[in-house]
């Protein structure tokens, strides 16, 4: 993704490299996209290529102070403090410039008093108390993990201790789980990444379907030849596919947003946390957990995402291996872009569609992080066990699964490759028309067939003798029989292939894309 001639490439991927090396090497690059920042950056380096590209924070709502229990939830901690230091640090450069500071002036008292001010107004915001603000901001909270302390929990906590030996103290009686942290992280996701790209790819099939319903093409049972449907009619089943996707996707969210907050260990916690106070203000939409024995165990939501995941995988496999196929000499129904395909290193005039091959073959990691995360849950007793410890990298691998577009379609080629035996069935659908059940049309219409064969000709150059032979019911209208257009106008219901079937699926589509952006 970065070409190797470019200078700043080794600063970009080098774990010795300074923050404002590594920042300066991505302003230079001119910044990407967050997913590609993620894939490719050293963790320490990320955040400040954010700051870099201007990316806007995460939110630092998770850090706050709860007024009735007096304690401090710790376990976001440290990732709500990088988002305050990043938006404090944006605001502080602007109330800077405002005051005539000049941005680069870090060491200047204006600049520090700009950001000050920035830094106490975001913290209170998210509930801290002014006394502990100001002591997070004379004394900073970057710390780096020693080989005493391998524990996320006991780090962060050690470290609050070290700056506010008072309030920390209580600290530890929330017993903030690690649960919280992957609800989080995983509503966080569902809510900013993973449906947002799903409609833009539903959008994007609904669009080509809208613009493209003219393409007819040859429909498809067991890879053969059935009948003929519009290329539209192809791409809107995709995205009915990934439409019920994003429905399992937001039920997923739905019961991932209860707060386990306040359960303790398991008995629940004896000095009266206002949970739902904790839920409102973590963005938790569903309340609270109703059981803190079932809420420190609970990873059902972990796997209904890695099912949902495993579905968004299959179903985008199956697009994978229709595109291979279509994208093929045999088939030449599409091209895809250079941007998603290589040449042969061997053969010349050979295009592999790496892309799509490569998406084919991560949906079986997903599938089996799903039947790994359900082997872990299988025979669990009551309560925490360490073996939910095994659920994050399967999580998280599910969550890093990457997308792609649509390719160039061929109306010529799709059009080639129909044939006039696929309207068979429209031959008995004639003779159904004409009063005859179906089973007896469906037979003479295999006749029709064999004595095509037979005759060493196409279906359509029978005579009207010919079909008088196989049965008294054709009319001389069956001639008429053989245009692809006509065929696919008999599918008007809704979601037939038929043109106005199409576009009251587009119609459907694109008033749910509307519903789920309110």
């Amino acid at each position: 993704l970065v070409c190797s001639a470019q200078p700043h490439q080794h600063l970009l991927h080098s774990h010795s490299a300074t923050d404002k090396e590594v920042a300066a090497a991505f302003a230079a690059e001119g910044g990407r996209d967050r997913s590609i920042l993620q894939q490719e950056l050293p963790q320490k380096h990320q955040y400040e290529a954010c700051r870099a590209a201007n990316w806007k924070p995460p939110r630092a709502q998770t850090l706050l102070h709860t007024s009735r229990a007096n304690v401090l939830h710790v376990t976001d901690v440290s990732h709500a403090i990088r988002a305050v230091n990043e938006a404090a640090e944006v605001r502080g450069l602007e109330l800077a410039a405002e005051s005539g500071a000049g941005s680069g002036s870090s060491g200047s008292e204006q600049y520090r008093e700009s950001c000050r001010e920035a830094w106490l107004g975001w913290v209170c915001q998210c509930g801290i108390k002014q006394n502990i603000a100001e002591s997070l901001f004379e004394h900073g909270f970057g710390f780096n993990c020693d080989s005493l302390t391998k524990d996320t929990k006991a780090l962060t906590e050690r470290r609050c201790q070290n700056l506010m030996p008072n309030s920390s103290r209580q600290s530890s009686l929330l017993r903030a789980q690690v649960a919280t942290d992957i609800r989080l992280w995983l509503m966080d996701y569902l809510s900013d990444e993973l449906l947002p790209q799903l409609r833009h790819l539903i959008n994007t099939l609904v669009s080509r379907a809208e613009s493209e319903t003219g393409v007819l093409m040859p429909g498809y049972t067991h890879l053969q030849r059935t009948q003929p449907v519009r290329w539209s009619h192809w791409l809107l089943s995709y995205a009915s596919m990934l439409r019920r996707d994003c429905q399992r996707l937001a039920d997923c969210r739905a019961r991932t947003a209860m707060c386990p907050l306040g359960s303790g260990a398991l008995a629940g916690n004896p000095f009266e946390v206002d949970r739902q106070a904790l839920a409102d203000a973590l963005g938790f939409t569903s309340g609270v957990t109703w059981n803190s024995l079932d809420a420190v165990a609970d990873r059902d939501f972990a796997s209904e995402f890695q099912f949902a995941a495993a579905m968004i995988g299959n179903h985008l496999s199956r697009l994978a291996e229709d595109l291979i196929l279509f994208c093929s000499k045999e088939f030449g129904f599409v091209t895809l872009s250079d941007a998603y395909s290589t040449g042969s290193s061997l053969m010349p005039q050979k295009k592999n569609a790496d892309s799509l091959e490569l998406i084919r073959g991560k949906t079986g990691r997903l599938c089996g992080h799903l039947v790994s995360l359900l082997m872990v849950q299988k025979s669990l007793p009551s309560a925490f066990n360490k073996d939910l410890q095994e659920d994050k990298e399967g999580l998280f691998d599910s969550a890093d699964t990457p997308w792609f577009e649509s390719p160039t379609v061929h109306p010529e080629a799709c059009a080639g490759a129909l044939s006039c035996d696929m309207l068979a069935t429209d031959l008995a659908y004639y003779l159904v028309r004409r009063g005859v059940p179906f089973r007896e049309a469906h037979a003479a219409s295999g006749r029709c067939v064999a004595l095509a064969e037979a005759k060493a000709c196409q279906l359509h150059q029978l005579t009207f003798e010919d079909f008088r032979t196989v049965s008294d019911t054709f009319g001389e209208e069956v001639t008429q029989l053989w245009d692809f257009e006509t065929s696919v106008e008999q599918y008007g219901a809704f979601g037939g292939t038929a043109l106005e079937s199409v576009r009251q699926q587009v119609a459907a589509f694109r008033r749910w894309l509307g519903d789920e952006q309110k």
